[in-house]
């Protein structure tokens, strides 16, 4: 028998419509008037007839109905990794590829193979760094020692050369030998008394006179004490070798207390070859995206430009899978316990209006979407062909009718709805004629459209159920 089959109907008793209801509760008052009602009437010698439905066998199918487009299975772009001039293209739009294939390639991949090898040297140093660290740690103990007696020595040095003010280069005795021949010298000028620069006098005996006393002067205060220059400097210099012991002694410490190791430069050392990693995985996708090679088996969607042509960086051919192709579908909101990740359904292309599609929902997405005006509910449905239709051509974009099977029953025992009554306690019943009367028998119900329900128990074929009652005029 041909499936039943309605949009929207519900998948349980709980979600029958408003108007299932009411026909139910109106047809299960008649059921008990009519029987009560009989059985007056027949006293009376009342003729009354029953509406009647034989059980059937049939299927009921619950569904919501969309609309969809065809989308690739799986579609990726394929782009050069740098700038450059088209050298090869071995495909065209439309053609079938295989995984692996090269489709297309830069002319000059020079200056990439280049930065393949510096990229290849540079993690070869960064991992010898790394791997002296490692095995050098006596090595860097001794030297950190070596480090610590060279910075004590200097710090002593620094000490022992510490001016101050106050402090005299010379004993006493020899500053005031040197202050005494200042003194004479500066009697020996004074005596001439008033100077004139331009006489004989001033060239010839007064300015040698001026120049040993400068002289003595100088020796003097040489002598008697540091300059200003002197004494910071000296200040600073121990301050300085003071801290860089500090620093040995330290580094020392750190080291003995990590055998060898210097954290430091350990670190710097692991990122050092971390980044040279980086930097030659990049390189190498660099070379490797001057070809583009098929990522799958698939159609050739779209080309950007031809063998001898300038391009950028990006996008350059699409390559689709449309052996396994998808369907992009929409249906009202209302129909949101028909839709789930599982679910049959059926397809029907516009320009293939004579062959179904069958497939399987396998995407339903969380965000409801407004297409003119009204809510709908997007998701995805995988396309599963047959033998037959992988032989037919379906372009991407292709517009279709979509049904999704939200519940199914095929050749089960139905009766009509009106039959059904509702004895509360999630039981049911149905009035059966049994030698021309109607005999209360409860049953399991099942699936339930707007007109039948599957009975999976209490029934069998050629049992007959009352709809109603009619009175028949004798």
């Amino acid at each position: 028998m041909k499936p039943i089959i309605v949009q929207k109907a519900m998948q349980n008793w709980k979600k029958w419509t408003i108007a299932a209801v009411v026909v139910l509760a109106v047809g299960g008052g008649l059921s008990w008037f009519f029987l009560g009602q009989k059985t007056a009437s027949a006293s009376q010698g009342d003729d009354l007839g029953y509406n009647t439905s034989p059980v059937r066998n049939s299927s009921i199918i619950l569904s919501a109905s969309g609309t969809g487009t065809l989308i690739a299975g799986k579609e990726t772009n394929l782009a050069f990794s740098t700038d450059g001039v088209v050298g090869t293209l071995n495909v065209v739009v439309g053609d079938k590829v295989q995984e692996g294939d090269v489709l297309a390639e830069l002319l000059d991949q020079t200056s990439l193979q280049v930065a393949l090898q510096e990229a290849q040297v540079n993690l070869t140093t960064a991992q010898k760094a790394l791997d002296d660290l490692e095995g050098n740690t006596s090595a860097a103990i001794a030297e950190a020692q070596l480090a610590v007696a060279d910075a004590k020595e200097a710090y002593n040095d620094a000490k022992s050369a510490l001016k101050w003010e106050g402090l005299q280069r010379c004993d006493d005795d020899t500053t005031e030998a040197y202050y005494e021949n200042y003194m004479q010298a500066q009697e020996k000028v004074d005596g001439y008394g008033q100077i004139d620069y331009s006489s004989d006098i001033y060239l010839n005996e007064i300015k040698p006179l001026i120049q040993a006393r400068d002289q003595a002067y100088a020796t003097y205060t040489y002598c008697a004490g540091f300059t200003e220059y002197e004494i910071s400097s000296s200040q600073a210099e121990l301050v300085t070798t003071q801290a860089a012991l500090n620093e040995a002694q330290a580094k020392l410490e750190e080291l003995q207390a990590n055998n060898g190791i210097d954290e430091t430069e350990m670190t710097q050392a692991e990122i050092d070859v971390e980044n040279a990693k980086l930097a030659l995985e990049q390189a190498q996708k660099n070379l490797a995206g001057a070809k583009l090679v098929a990522p799958y088996d698939g159609t050739v969607l779209s080309i950007e430009g031809e063998a001898g042509d300038e391009v950028e960086a990006g996008t350059f051919i699409t390559v689709a899978d449309m052996a396994h192709p998808q369907v992009e579908f929409y249906v009202d909101e209302t129909d949101l316990d028909m839709v789930q990740v599982g679910y049959e359904a059926e397809v029907v292309f516009d320009a293939l209006p004579d062959e179904t599609f069958t497939g399987t929902v396998v995407q339903v997405d969380p965000t409801l979407e407004t297409s003119m005006g009204a809510s709908v509910l997007q998701g995805l449905v995988r396309i599963e062909l047959t033998p037959a239709q992988e032989l037919l051509t379906l372009p991407k974009g292709l517009s279709a009718a979509v049904e999704i099977i939200g519940g199914k029953a095929e050749n089960v025992l139905v009766v009509p709805v009106e039959a059904i009554h509702d004895l509360g306690d999630g039981t049911y019943g149905v009035f059966v004629l049994e030698n021309g009367q109607p005999r209360l028998r409860t049953v399991e119900v099942g699936l339930m459209d707007l007109t039948y329900v599957e009975i999976q128990s209490g029934l069998e074929m050629g049992d007959v159920v009352t709809t109603g009652q009619t009175e028949v005029n004798g």
